[in-house]
């Protein structure tokens, strides 16, 4: 496992950590830099795109 820091798909900066032999973290890391969501935005939106509601 190699860690990179990567510039997302959603404009964010932030460090991942990719599995695999060179070319599957080539592979790994060009999806993410073009579809890919940091670690924030994952948090704030999940995988449905859509934010989170809190509840008041």
């Amino acid at each position: 496992m190699a860690k990179f820091t990567i510039l997302y798909g959603c404009g964010h900066i932030a460090d991942a950590e990719v599995e695999g032999n060179q070319y599957e973290q080539e592979q790994r890391i060009a999806y993410l830099k073009i579809c890919g969501r940091c670690p924030e935005c994952e948090k704030k939106y999940g995988k449905t795109g859509q934010a989170a509601r809190t509840e008041a």
